[in-house]
């Protein structure tokens, strides 16, 4: 998973976006991060070391009104 904004994730949301009402839309965002071992790993298609990242980061938005749910760790 790659530091930074999810580009691909807010299309995706967007794209579904367009068919719902707007209550639908009605959402709540969620912010939470937990302890994660700390490890080096190798990106070859970019050739550069991630990490050692010792927390990760999760966002989760839900929708209030509907039954929907995008989260990424």
């Amino acid at each position: 998973m790659r530091n930074g904004v999810l580009g691909d994730v807010l299309k995706i949301m967007k794209l579904n976006g367009e068919g719902m009402q707007s209550y639908e839309k009605l959402t709540v965002l969620m912010f939470d991060e937990f302890k994660v071992a700390s490890t080096l790993e190798y990106d070859v298609v970019r050739d550069e070391v991630i990490g050692p990242h010792s927390q990760m980061h999760v966002i989760m938005a839900r929708s209030i009104a509907s039954n929907w749910k995008q989260q990424k760790i």
